[in-house]
């Protein structure tokens, strides 16, 4: 093992290490890794030894600290994942596992896909019930009519009864 020693404009000693197996390791002095290159796979990792993907972000813990941010050119956080999974876009406090946050009125979430083969697009709500994870709910839209730009459609709710999805209610 290789060791040489950094020292950053605070005094602060840090050592970029090489291991037999071509790994880089770059760690402060107490000997806590915060830069990890493996030799074998490529991978890298952050707050991680053994990088388990390209890219592998390894938190401080398991509650609710920051383990992944993106912020934009003012360095305001725009996107969070916390040691716990939670992910919050436009809050960086997220208290479930998808938690979107935007001030003022118009659009927080827009779900957009082509309707290929028909003419809806929707959400499903599911519950894990056993082993099964049925869905229990959808909301959705209907395209009924028109062209690019003048289209006609309906909002509709379904639920489930005896293992069968059906309409409930259409807007």
């Amino acid at each position: 093992e290789t060791e040489n020693r950094i020292y950053t404009t605070g005094g602060i000693p840090l050592s970029l290490e090489s291991s037999g197996e071509n790994s880089i390791f770059l760690k402060t002095d107490t000997n806590s890794t915060r830069f990890a290159i493996s030799g074998t796979t490529g991978n890298v990792g952050i707050g991680t030894t053994s990088p388990f993907s390209k890219l592998s972000v390894t938190g401080s813990g398991t509650g609710t600290g920051s383990a992944f941010q993106v912020a934009d050119s003012a360095n305001s956080p725009k996107f969070t994942v916390l040691d716990n999974g939670n992910v919050g876009i436009g809050t960086t406090t997220p208290l479930v596992p998808l938690d979107i946050y935007k001030a003022g009125t118009g659009t927080k979430l827009r779900i957009a896909g082509a309707a290929i083969g028909g003419n809806d697009a929707s959400m499903d709500f599911a519950a894990a019930n056993g082993n099964a994870i049925p869905t229990y709910g959808r909301v959705g839209i209907n395209v009924t009519g028109g062209s690019v730009g003048s289209e006609t459609g309906d909002l509709f709710f379904s639920t489930i009864n005896s293992g069968t999805l059906s309409q409930k209610m259409v807007i």
